[in-house]
C-alpha cells in the first residue's frame, strides 16, 4: 500500500497554527506508516525564526499550492479543495488519508542517506511500476528535522521540519518513458546548515504531478 503525503504550512508566532500542529501530530499518530509529512515555516502572518533560516523553499510550496491563510495543509500534493485543509471549515481526517493510499503509485522510492564531514548524502532509487510516458513529473528530495521548542516551562517538538529541498524547490524532473522495472537513482548531497541536531534529521523523496 502506498503512503501518502501531508505537507503542513505552519508559523510559530501563531497561535491557531501552533495549535494546528498538535492536530496534524494527531492525525499522523493515527494514519501510522500510511502517512509521511513536511512541515514549512511561513514568514506569515508574523516573524518566524525557522522561515528566516530558509525562505526560499517554503515560499515556493506556498505559490504553487496558492495559500494566503496559514494553518493549511495539503494531502498527497492535492490541489483540490477537499483535499487542502484550513482547520476551520475541514481539518485532516483517516478517511481521506485511507482513500488516497488506494490510488496506484507510479513509482517505488527506497532512500539511502548517511552522514559525515557535515555531510548528509545518499540516493533516492525509483523503480517504474508500469509502463508510463512521464511529462511534467518531479522528483522532490527533502531534508528535514525533528526540532524542540522551549517555551517557559514547555518543551514541544516539531516533527519533519523542512531544512532543504534537493537540489532545489523545482525538483528533478523524471521525464522520459518509464519500462516497468525500470530503475533510476538519483544522488544528493547536502552540507548541514541551520541544523540543531543532526542525529534528528531524515531525508523524505515524493514524486508529483505538477501538470
Amino acid at each position: 500500500r502506498r503512503k501518502v503525503l501531508f505537507e503542513h504550512f505552519t508559523n510559530l508566532s501563531d497561535p491557531t497554527s501552533n495549535r494546528s500542529n498538535l492536530s496534524m501530530d494527531s492525525i499522523l499518530h493515527i494514519a501510522g506508516s500510511r502517512t509521511v509529512s513536511i512541515q514549512y515555516h511561513t514568514s506569515f502572518p508574523g516573524p518566524d525564526s525557522i522561515n528566516a533560516q530558509n525562505i526560499a523553499n517554503p515560499s515556493a510550496r506556498i505559490l504553487y499550492y496558492g495559500i494566503g491563510n496559514i494553518p493549511a495543509s495539503c494531502l498527497d500534493g492535492g490541489t483540490e479543495a477537499k483535499y487542502m485543509y484550513d482547520f476551520v471549515a475541514q481539518s485532516p481526517n483517516i478517511n481521506d488519508i485511507n482513500i488516497r493510499t488506494l490510488n496506484d503509485a507510479g513509482f517505488n522510492l527506497k532512500i539511502s542517506s548517511a552522514i559525515a564531514n557535515n555531510i548528509i548524502s545518499g540516493s533516492i532509487n525509483l523503480v517504474a511500476l508500469k509502463n508510463m510516458a512521464v511529462s511534467g513529473v518531479s522528483l522532490y528530495i527533502a531534508i528535514v528535522e525533528d526540532i524542540k521548542i522551549q517555551s517557559g516551562n514547555k518543551t514541544t517538538t516539531l516533527h519533519n521540519v523542512l531544512k532543504y529541498f534537493y537540489p532545489s524547490a523545482a525538483g528533478t524532473s523524471l521525464k522520459m518513458n518509464w519500462v516497468k522495472g525500470q530503475s533510476e537513482d538519483v544522488p544528493y548531497s547536502w552540507k548541514l546548515t541551520n541544523v540543531y541536531s543532526s542525529s534528528k534529521l531524515k531525508v523524505i523523496a515524493f514524486v508529483q504531478n505538477n501538470l
